[in-house]
């Protein structure tokens, strides 16, 4: 029981930080040129298709966010 509350105390980074900086940048390019990408690809004609894609982005951009925001509490905050 000791060793599994140890573990549990001990500082574990699950998300790398350069593949966060990379989804951020990436959503973010995304979100902006939508409308030309969507008009490109004829994504326009499957609405439900760019609505599908955009559930799947909104959590995997939100968990981007919060590991970006936890290094960099980590890295220039350290104690709190």
């Amino acid at each position: 029981m000791d060793q599994l509350w140890d573990n549990v105390n001990s500082p574990v980074e699950t998300f790398p930080v350069e593949i966060a900086i990379l989804v951020v940048i990436v959503f973010l390019i995304l979100l902006g040129t939508r409308q030309q990408i969507g008009g490109h690809f004829g994504l326009n004609r499957y609405p439900k298709l760019v609505w599908m894609i955009e559930l799947i982005g909104f959590p995997i951009l939100i968990v981007s966010v919060v590991a970006l925001l936890r290094s960099m509490f980590a890295n220039y905050l350290p104690g709190t």
